[in-house]
């Protein structure tokens, strides 16, 4: 009888032990794929940064997009690839928004920091310089024409 017990004993040890070491390879089989998916969103990345290197903007901002829907966290040095891609595209408002971000998580000590200042500043020159113009358009629009408005019933 004690040796039964014993033996049953033994059995319910090895199945407990069984148990965790399934559930250790299920939870490694998790971080395994969340690794995985890690790996492929920063191998994207670095093909966006790759993209912007070589010129070809448009696809490394369509890379970096994916990279900002798939990613849990995104990586700190996306928001830098970003603003200065922004601002390669001449998209100065979202490179404006991008550098600053990327400042404000790094602070002074980031890897670009002095290129996002040099970035940001002529982001900044841009974009206005554009809403002047569109500004100095609108007026001689404006000044240069007679129109008649219609102010509807109130006259």
């Amino acid at each position: 009888m004690i040796r039964y017990l014993i033996l049953f004993a033994s059995f319910g040890l090895a199945t407990a032990a069984f148990g965790q070491t399934q559930e250790e390879q299920i939870l490694q089989q998790v971080r395994d794929q969340e690794h995985a998916k890690n790996a492929a969103i920063m191998r994207k990345m670095d093909q966006g940064i790759d993209s912007m290197n070589v010129g070809s903007y448009t696809v490394a901002e369509k890379l970096f997009r994916e990279v900002l829907k798939e990613a849990k966290v995104v990586p700190t040095d996306l928001t830098f690839y970003f603003g200065k891609n922004s601002f390669l595209l001449e998209k100065y408002q979202q490179s404006i928004d991008w550098l600053n971000k990327y400042i404000e998580i790094k602070g002074t000590n980031g890897r670009y920091y002095e290129e996002t200042v040099r970035l940001l500043d002529n982001a900044k020159n841009a974009f206005l310089k554009i809403r002047s113009e569109e500004r100095k358009e609108a007026s001689q629009l404006i000044s240069s024409s007679n129109y008649e408005i219609d102010c509807g019933p109130t006259g």
